[in-house]
């Protein structure tokens, strides 16, 4: 049977989506783009277009196209050219130069996410105009402008990255940055560090990961005040403007808006023994567990002759202590203890418990403040009374009786600082396969005119200092560059050498295991970190190969004379040639561009710091005064625990 028009009327789908007004403040752009949208949804016909449009943009808008149109009636333009008309008077004047200076002048905002950062990225870019250029371009921003430099570092060592992929990993490690900083900054955990504690020699032990030097020593937690307020999602000072915890999700709930460390659905840990208030200072009865960085892993390296050993008069009986710097207490076994001649031997409770970062663990029986003697003077100290193991006596306690002290140092070497060096020697070859194809580039990438005048200078510079030099006549190979502004209104010049890194031939050189690093590090007191000014420019690269690093700017071709970053083969030829330099020195680790020198004492470490300077100055090398360290008094467990923490982070 027929339809009737009311029912064909009714049978009729219903519209998918709305029409609203047009608001000056969207981008007309992305107005349009709505609009044709919803056409698109609903089957919308050409000729209707034009109607649908004017009745949805809204009065306002409705009349400038009226006035736009003119003198043709604006129901007569058809749907494009009314939609070029109102683009045109609404969208944006936009120039090319101004959207790219502002997309490379972008970098992470300290409270944004790398999710939030990529996202704002590829907005900026949309305009740019990059074209094919556009996905090296996002990635080459997103890793220069990252707040945190080991991030940076890690996606700089990955060859063929892509945007997306750089994304993923950076959101990767972030979270594992994240999550390290929770645990750190854990306001129920106070770190107590015993240097004594050992591993037992059946406990396996499990293969660690290669250091790094770069890392700087982890920042000492401030303790919570008692009794003062803390905030209940992250557990810090509620004085923050922004909460950390704001968007994160619980590691141990796993709901959304707070830390583990303050979760309530976390069961609470009671310690049920009263405390004495003339004995105790501390009125805090929550048992907490304590992380102990580094320490020794086998007992014969505590019982060897190279560990400092003290007699000192306890209670006027006289006992023999480990003195020990990786230590943050004082402790006594339970066998010294009762030997010890005390009218009152009951012990105070405490809420200490002893990790060693090998696995060693102790429970302390409790804390006695006993009275000692050293060089006829009489000094109070606190010990923490173990079931087991030696009496030591940690560094603090070694400061006040004088036992240790610091011994400072100068070298008068000041040339080893001054300027970019250059190793004495033959140079350097870049090999590449025989069937290599050469890649080369005929005309340089747009670079913002902004930054034209820092990109001159900068060239002027390196061909100063012998790094480039400009080459006229033809190569085979030639690669374009990347200007990234820094965050102190400089340039970095970086050169693309993504294609030649493909024909590399690379010499597979072995970089340090941690294990290699422990056994030149065992009982050392005494550490010093060197670093290479512009390391890979100090090496000196042989004439065919420089040909090969050829890149083109917009003031003509250059080609390095020395080893440049991005050469896949660069450090492993960087470690091979320091290791030649350095080899056979006891107490010296060479990591790429750092050289890390120990020594058990201060004697032997300046003995050994003199010997590496002498022997770098000798062979025309040069240091970064401002990034090297000398005579650092930390201890092993700080050295290892940076070590470790950050390459857990890039094997992530």
């Amino acid at each position: 049977m027929a339809q009737t028009p009311q029912q064909g009327a009714h049978s009729r789908a219903p519209l998918i989506g709305r029409l609203d007004k047009y608001d000056e403040v969207e981008d007309i752009r992305n107005y349009v783009e709505r609009l044709n949208l919803y056409f698109q949804a609903n089957d919308i016909a050409q000729e209707k277009k034009t109607a649908v449009l004017l009745s949805a943009v809204g009065p306002t808008v409705y009349k400038t196209a009226k006035s736009l149109a003119e003198p043709t009636p604006v129901t007569e333009k058809t749907y494009t050219e009314l939609c070029e008309l109102l683009i045109a008077h609404y969208g944006p004047k936009r120039l090319v130069v101004s959207e790219r200076f502002r997309f490379y002048k972008r970098d992470q905002q300290p409270s944004e996410t790398i999710a939030q950062y990529a996202m704002t990225l590829q907005n900026l870019a949309s305009t740019c105009k990059f074209g094919q250029f556009l996905d090296d371009a996002l990635r080459d921003r997103l890793v220069c402008g990252l707040t945190s430099n080991n991030i940076q570092k890690h996606l700089l060592t990955k060859d063929g990255l892509t945007f997306k992929a750089a994304v993923d990993l950076a959101k990767i490690l972030e979270t594992a940055v994240k999550d390290l900083r929770e645990f750190k900054n854990s306001p129920n955990a106070d770190t107590v560090s015993v240097h004594a504690l050992h591993r037992n020699a059946k406990q396996p032990y499990k293969q660690p990961y290669k250091p790094s030097f770069k890392q700087p020593p982890p920042q000492t937690r401030a303790k919570p005040q008692q009794g003062g307020k803390r905030c209940s999602r992250c557990g810090r000072d509620p004085s923050h403007q922004s909460c950390p915890a704001s968007g994160q999700k619980c590691n141990y709930c796993q709901k959304l808006g707070h830390f583990s460390v303050v979760c309530r659905a976390k069961p609470k840990k009671l310690h049920t023994v009263q405390h004495d208030p003339t004995d105790s200072d501390d009125g805090d009865t929550e048992t907490n567990d304590f992380f102990v960085g580094t320490v020794h892993h086998t007992s014969h390296d505590i019982l060897n002759g190279d560990v400092w050993r003290q007699p000192i008069k306890v209670q006027g009986q006289m006992v023999q202590f480990l003195l020990d710097t990786g230590s943050e207490v004082n402790i006594l076994p339970a066998n010294v203890y009762k030997s010890l001649k005390l009218s009152d031997k009951t012990l105070q409770p405490t809420t200490l418990r002893l990790h060693g970062y090998f696995g060693g663990k102790a429970k302390p029986l409790g804390q006695k403040k006993l009275s000692c003697e050293m060089k006829n003077r009489q000094y109070s100290l606190v010990f923490q009374i173990l079931a087991s193991g030696q009496p030591v006596i940690g560094k603090t306690a070694c400061e006040a009786l004088g036992l240790i002290q610091r011994v400072y140092t100068m070298v008068n070497r000041d040339n080893v600082f001054e300027g970019t060096g250059c190793l004495e020697g033959p140079p350097v070859n870049i090999k590449i396969t025989d069937s290599a194809t050469p890649y080369c580039v005929t005309a340089p990438r747009r670079i913002p005119l902004p930054l034209l005048p820092q990109l001159k200078q900068e060239l002027e510079k390196m061909e100063t200092q012998g790094i480039v030099k400009r080459i006229t006549e033809p190569t085979e190979w030639c690669a374009p560059i990347v200007i990234v502004p820094k965050k102190n209104n400089q340039i970095r010049l970086c050169v693309d050498l993504r294609q030649l890194n493909k024909a590399v031939q690379r010499e597979r050189f072995t970089i340090p295991s941690l294990e290699e690093v422990l056994g030149k590090i065992v009982g050392a007191q005494v550490f010093s970190l060197l670093d290479a000014k512009h390391g890979f420019w100090q090496i000196p690269l042989a004439s065919d190969s420089q040909k090969l690093t050829t890149f083109i700017t917009p003031f003509g071709r250059f080609c390095f004379t020395r080893l440049p970053f991005g050469i896949t083969s660069a450090p492993e030829l960087y470690q091979r040639i320091m290791c030649d330099l350095l080899v056979n020195l006891d107490g010296v680790v060479v990591y790429i561009d750092d050289i890390l020198i120990t020594g058990r004492t201060q004697a032997e470490h300046d003995q050994r710091v003199h010997r590496v300077v002498q022997i770098l100055q000798k062979a025309g090398l040069r240091l970064n005064k401002e990034k090297s360290k000398f005579s650092q008094f930390i201890q092993t467990r700080q050295l290892m625990t940076v070590m470790i923490s950050q390459q857990k982070l890039q094997h992530t």
